[in-house]
């Protein structure tokens, strides 16, 4: 932020290095909210202005390669881009990450491959860039592939999100649900995959 004169800054919300001169960089609060933003010069009048702190909203994948798998064995992984929503907001200054849960499963994912209570991993906390990329998801069954008999079956991840501020500590905010969902149709072995927009159908 920059004023015409030197000023003292200060805000509702958020911190500043350096905490006056003409140009100071602006760091905003953690959460979303509204802060007002002052600069007071040694003589006349103050200016403020208020700014609007938006969180993430949610994640959105552009598939980018599929995941390799053995001719035989079942298997629609696929390899993806990652930007955090919205687009007009710049979040290069936190970190995210996906949390644990635990699978529902039935069917096929359920009776063949034990995958029902089946624990997501705690993901690492990953910085993005100024257009809100930075992040590669690889989704779906592990390569080589999985193995039959086939059959109908659904496999659900609904995966909690957090972000942080970069550099700080802590298990972060949660700002949204990632469904990775797996859809098995029958017998032969044909498979969905699909997360946050971003899809792939294969049959062994």
């Amino acid at each position: 932020m920059t004023a015409s004169t030197s000023a003292t800054w200060t805000s509702t919300g958020g911190t500043f290095a350096p905490a006056s001169g003409t140009t100071v960089t602006w760091t905003a609060p953690a959460a979303a909210t509204t802060s007002s933003v002052t600069a007071t010069p040694a003589s006349g009048a103050p200016c403020s202005a208020s700014m609007n702190v938006v969180a993430p909203s949610e994640r959105a994948l552009v598939w980018k390669s599929d995941r390799a798998y053995t001719a035989g064995l079942a298997g629609s992984g696929f390899v993806a881009t990652v930007t955090i929503q919205p687009t007009n907001v710049s979040f290069s200054r936190i970190q995210v990450r996906e949390e644990s849960v635990a699978a529902v499963a039935s069917g096929y994912y359920d009776t063949v491959l034990n995958w029902n209570g089946k624990m997501h991993p705690v993901g690492t906390w990953v910085s993005l860039d100024t257009s809100n990329n930075g992040l590669i998801d690889t989704v779906g069954t592990k390569t080589p592939g999985a193995p039959g008999p086939f059959s109908a079956g659904d496999f659900l991840w609904a995966i909690p999100q957090s972000y942080r501020i970069a550099g700080s500590t802590g298990t972060g905010t949660p700002y949204s649900t990632g469904n990775h969902v797996q859809i098995m149709g029958g017998s032969s072995g044909r498979e969905g995959t699909s997360k946050e927009g971003a899809s792939r159908v294969r049959a062994p």
